[in-house]
């Protein structure tokens, strides 16, 4: 049953927060066969971007991109937008993991699209937020600061306490790289 299922999930879950990514692998496999064999394309991807997850934790680049290809392919398929969003989020995490940052950019920036056409504020902030990151890694430090100040902007709005302090602590690591050592401190002070 679709309980079953999500029982799997919440167990793998647990082993990758503890750190055991093998046997949340072993959940999340077990998860996906159950799914698979009753038909439950609507958790499919959920299942795949989990699974993506564990293999970018274990560097199997290439076993977590055919995870996410086959994510993808089954949220076009049934037309779940927002799981489109957060599959480009999972691929942009990957291909940061293997640094391969211009692939990254382009993925968070789908998810951000998305995001803001559903009127998804936090995943809008929070895309942002890895984009500006993005630009950080490929040493274009303006930019990076622009996404971030992005991602801060809706932060704020939103009353996202949790990513304000990533936001500012990001500022504050950008302001601390071009030697703004006062600015550094206040934005880390409000992270």
């Amino acid at each position: 049953t679709e309980e079953q299922v999500l029982s799997k999930l919440a167990i793998a879950s647990i082993f990758y927060q503890i750190g055991n990514t093998t046997k949340a692998l072993e959940h999340q496999l077990a998860a996906y066969h159950l799914s698979d064999s009753m038909d439950y394309k609507h958790l499919h991807s959920i299942i795949l971007n989990d699974q993506a997850r564990s293999y970018i934790e274990l560097e199997a680049y290439e076993k977590a991109e055919l995870c996410l290809k086959n994510s993808l392919n089954n949220a076009k398929m049934i037309d779940q937008r927002e799981m489109m969003a957060e599959t480009n989020m999972m691929f942009g995490a990957l291909y940061q993991a293997a640094f391969n940052h211009e692939i990254a950019l382009t993925h968070f920036e789908n998810a951000r699209t998305i995001f803001a056409s559903l009127g998804k504020e936090l995943q809008t902030a929070m895309a942002l937020y890895e984009i500006g990151n993005t630009y950080f890694a490929l040493d274009n430090w303006n930019k990076s600061f622009e996404y971030h100040l992005k991602a801060l902007h809706i932060r704020i709005k939103i009353n996202d306490y949790t990513g304000l302090a990533e936001s500012y602590n990001e500022i504050g690591h950008w302001c601390t790289e071009r030697e703004e050592f006062g600015r550094a401190i206040k934005n880390l002070e409000l992270g």
